[in-house]
Parts: C-alpha cells; structure tokens; sequence
C-alpha cells in the first residue's frame, strides 16, 4: 500500500471513533475494509464480530462513549 493511501485509510477508520462522526459509519466502514471482515476481541465464537455487528457496535459508541477522540501520533508501515 502507497504511503499516502495507508495513511488516508488510517484516518478514515479512525475517524469512525472520533465524534460526532462526519459520515455515515456504514459509508466509512465499506471503503475501509473487506466484505468479510471480522473484529475479535477474544477466544470464543461469541467474541468475533462480523462487518454488521462492526458497523452496530461502533454506531452505538454516539451514546456510549459521546466524547470518545482519538489522535494519530504516530504510524508504522513495513514492507506492506
């Protein structure tokens, strides 16, 4: 991946956790990752999340967490 293109798709997934979101999360999410992309947060079957269930619980994150920000410093790339 191109230095700049990394970077541009590194802000948008980002940008879905800083709110108020800009756009939609279901927008965002489809240009930033794969059909069937899958989010784990453990061992168990129940703890791997679809793209549906990625584009819910991030959507939620409004109510949750309403002043959530998050802040680049620093990316690493190596050998894409």
């Amino acid at each position: 991946m191109v230095d700049e293109r990394a970077r541009e798709t590194i802000f948008m997934w980002y940008s879905l956790f800083n709110l108020p979101h800009r756009e939609s999360v279901a927008a965002v999410h489809d240009r930033v990752v794969t059909p069937d992309y899958t989010s784990c947060t453990g061992d168990g079957p129940a703890d791997c999340w679809n793209k549906e269930k990625s584009i819910q619980v991030i959507t939620g994150f409004e109510t949750s967490i309403p002043d959530m920000k998050f802040e680049i410093k620093e990316r690493f790339a190596c050998d894409d």
